[in-house]
């Protein structure tokens, strides 16, 4: 698969439907990529935008069908929570 930005990191979710990708396309953004491993299709795509970002990984829950990332975005941290399709208010 082709992404448009760095890749910082890829977790193949435990149910081995999804990749989830986390790229940086600079200091200030970060973007989260979900693509659906059967026909390599994007499932979702969520920009996260501020001032200073830093991003690693996303984690996700033991079924594979929940995932969260931690990020600092200028000195302050948050948690962004989302699931297959859906995705939680930011926190």
């Amino acid at each position: 698969m082709n992404t448009d930005f760095d890749v910082v990191s890829i977790i193949i979710s435990y149910d081995s439907q999804r990749a989830i990708c986390v790229q940086k396309a600079n200091d200030e953004h970060y973007i989260i990529t979900q693509y659906d491993l059967d026909n390599q299709e994007k499932t979702f795509e969520e920009n996260f935008k501020g001032n200073y970002i830093k991003m690693a990984e996303v984690e996700q829950n033991s079924k594979g069908n929940l995932y969260h990332v931690v990020y600092m975005d200028d000195g302050v941290w948050k948690l962004r929570v989302f699931g297959q399709k859906e995705r939680s208010l930011e926190e």
